[in-house]
């Protein structure tokens, strides 16, 4: 990574995301029925259609690949 994009890109890390996004830290591991259905929670406050794309399974991706990538755009978007 150059200096100058270090001025454009930014690492995120999506359960640090996903606690400033709830409020509060995840209950349970991202990978648990349970730990998927308190991130989606989370996301439907901001992303209406995060149903509907978080039940499509894109090849070379798990499941909560796609949550994150919604939280990360969260975050970007702040």
């Amino acid at each position: 990574m150059t200096p100058e994009r270090q001025r454009q890109v930014v690492e995120v890390h999506p359960e640090v995301c996903f606690t400033v996004l709830a409020g509060t830290v995840m209950s349970h591991h991202k990978a648990t029925p349970e730990g998927r259905a308190e991130r989606l929670s989370a996301l439907r406050g901001v992303f209406s259609d995060v149903d509907a794309h978080a039940a499509r399974r894109l090849p070379g991706t798990q499941p909560d690949d796609i949550l994150d990538a919604y939280v990360a755009a969260w975050t970007a978007s702040r």
